[in-house]
């Protein structure tokens, strides 16, 4: 019995195990139309399933940036939220206050590949928009 334990489980490294299920969730982002005058410092939260997982780095709204994490595949609630730096102080970037757009996203996807990959457009004239 003991044999067949060690054999059933002697080739599997246990951290291994957990890692098989976890799997790589990445969303890019850049910005088109913005404002002379209006390239804030900007940076992004990556929720999954109400949880705040990952921040970007801050980036000006010119340069496409990205934010990152590991999650557990299998079907989760996505909530991506842009905010801005103004005037010293982060404020999410929507037009409740008072810029141009909602630089959000939020939908239920499935990420059962082994790397997922959300790429959103924060559009002026168009709002968010998934480029396929």
């Amino acid at each position: 019995m003991i044999c067949a334990t060690i054999v059933a489980f002697g080739f599997t490294n246990p951290s291994e195990v957990g890692m098989e299920k976890m799997v790589d969730l990445t969303v890019k982002y850049s910005f088109k139309g913005i404002v002379d005058g209006y390239d804030h410092d900007c940076k992004t939260e990556l929720y999954v399933d109400g949880k705040l997982v990952a921040t970007s780095t801050v980036e000006k709204e010119s340069k496409p940036n990205s934010v990152s994490a590991k999650i557990k595949k299998g079907t989760h609630d996505i909530k991506v939220v842009n905010y801005a730096l103004y005037e010293g102080l982060w404020e999410a970037h929507t037009i409740e206050n008072n810029y141009s757009q909602d630089c959000l996203y939020s939908a239920t996807i499935n990420c059962k590949k082994k790397s997922n990959t959300i790429e959103l457009l924060f559009d002026i004239d168009n709002g968010t928009i998934v480029v396929e």
